[in-house]
């Protein structure tokens, strides 16, 4: 998950126009459709959908997979339309069904409840996936958002439009920061790249929450995720080996054994193609990038350490 600025692409026109919102009113106030829920259509409309693709470059708001290539987006209510699981007596924010602000990008597996096997690190990712079971202490169970809205404070009654009272406990990339809450961590013999709670000693509660209701350490997840980080890691190695043979080819002997040679020059050379594999990597944290938020995350140790000259 990683951070999202809203106000980067303009509300659907669509949403304002669609006259939902009285109509929902309207159904809420007839007693003969009391018990009944609203059928709510415009949050589906395809407006709706190609605005929040385009603010979230087809990615899932909360994981980063990339969806639009495989299947069709679910289009996400953050504060639930319906009651919400932890409050089954609440009516739901269904007065936020058809609200810009409240809508996401999400794919299936962040926005639906199913079964998951998901992983801690102890068990290698192709034994798990090989059994589709828990092996060694992973544990299988229910995960994605549903109709979930846990908040630490006073839940917002019917109409509100503030919600500072609320205290959410899931996080909201147009919102919040996630970066504050999340982190990412290699983990396991087999360096298994995790969603782990941020702050000091993993103690954001809210990065916790936020983890496990929407199944970010789930098996199919986890796997996409380390092959980022592993092609990064294989980059990491490919520039460190070239930054070693530049460094050779630069030592004052070796330049003047090879004046008037094919071979004059090729330090000069090497140095380009590292700085083209550096670019390559950083490229990894731009928006439209699947899972950049854990690419940033290996990259901000990889810059901690001595770096080759470009």
């Amino acid at each position: 998950m990683r951070s999202v600025r809203r106000t980067a692409v303009p509300p659907p026109p669509y949403l304002a126009s669609s006259g939902e919102l009285a109509k929902v009113r309207k159904h809420l106030s007839d007693k003969t459709k009391a018990g009944t829920s609203y059928a709510f259509a415009a949050y589906r409309h395809a407006e709706v959908k190609q605005r929040l693709e385009d603010l979230f470059h087809g990615k899932c708001a909360y994981c980063e997979t990339l969806y639009a290539p495989s299947a069709p987006v679910d289009v996400e209510h953050y504060r639930p339309k319906n009651a919400p699981a932890e409050e089954l007596g609440h009516p739901g924010y269904w007065w936020l069904a058809m609200d810009w602000e409240n809508l996401l990008p999400s794919c299936a597996d962040c926005n639906r409840r199913r079964e998951q096997i998901i992983v801690d690190g102890s068990a290698s990712l192709s034994e798990l996936w090989r059994t589709r079971t828990p092996v060694e202490g992973n544990a299988s169970l229910q995960s994605g958002k549903g109709r979930s809205f846990p908040v630490a404070g006073h839940r917002s009654n019917p109409e509100a439009r503030t919600f500072d009272a609320e205290r959410p406990m899931l996080l909201d990339p147009c919102r919040d920061d996630p970066a504050r809450h999340l982190d990412f961590r290699l983990v396991g013999e087999s360096s298994v790249c995790l969603a782990v709670p941020a702050g000091p000693e993993g103690r954001s509660e809210r990065g916790a929450v936020t983890i496990h209701a929407f199944g970010l350490n789930r098996l199919a997840l986890v796997q996409e995720r380390t092959r980022v980080i592993r092609r990064l890691e294989f980059l990491r190695e490919l520039v460190l080996e070239l930054d070693e043979v530049a460094r050779g080819l630069a030592q004052p002997a070796t330049v003047a054994a090879l004046q008037g040679t094919p071979a004059h020059g090729a330090e000069e050379v090497l140095r380009r193609v590292i700085g083209r594999t550096l670019e390559e990597m950083r490229a990894s944290t731009d928006a439209d990038q699947p899972h950049s938020a854990a690419a940033a995350a290996w990259l901000r140790d990889f810059a901690a350490l001595p770096q080759p000259a470009t």
